[in-house]
């Protein structure tokens, strides 16, 4: 127990702990004693690009099925439906770039046909470096409100993803 601590303290990223992590939010999840909390704007932006025709896929440091069901469970209801591509450390880390260029090839479309939106620099800098398009989600308590040279938002109705940010 104090090891996982000392990892989950340094917010550090290994697949197994992640795996952990969803296996006790299953938990929770299932018993209904915790929904997941998402910014106001995101739901309803995701629910327009669906509409649009656009294909959302998401990768995170959480293990799929702990994604799965973050977004089933969210505040605003099972928005699990409007994604069609799950991805997770098992691609590789999310700083680097060959990473980017696994997800762009499982979705079997170009890099720069993606649009990628992290709250983190290293995972911006990766991203782009494979090709595709990047923003900045510049969202109260982020670690590192640090855009570098990219696009920064702030709420995602900001953002038409077939034109970028507005």
């Amino acid at each position: 127990m104090p090891y996982l601590l000392w990892l989950i303290d340094r917010d550090i990223k290994l697949t197994p702990l992640k795996d952990l992590q969803g296996r006790i939010w299953a938990d929770g999840y299932g018993n209904g004693s915790i929904t997941a909390p998402l910014f106001d704007d995101v739901a309803e932006a995701l629910r327009r690009w669906h509409r649009e025709g656009l294909v959302l896929a998401v990768y995170s440091s959480g293990s799929v099925p702990a994604q799965r069901l973050l977004y089933r469970h969210s505040q605003n209801g099972d928005l699990t439906p409007l994604f069609s591509h799950w991805f997770d450390t098992r691609v590789g880390a999310k700083q680097e770039v060959s990473s980017y260029a696994t997800i762009a090839t499982a979705m079997q479309v170009r890099p720069e046909q993606v649009l990628f939106i992290s709250d983190a620099l290293g995972e911006l800098e990766a991203a782009h470096d494979a090709g595709m398009a990047v923003v900045l989600s510049d969202r109260p308590g982020n670690a590192n409100r640090n855009s570098g040279p990219f696009e920064r938002i702030s709420n995602y109705s900001q953002l038409h993803p077939a034109h970028g940010p507005q």
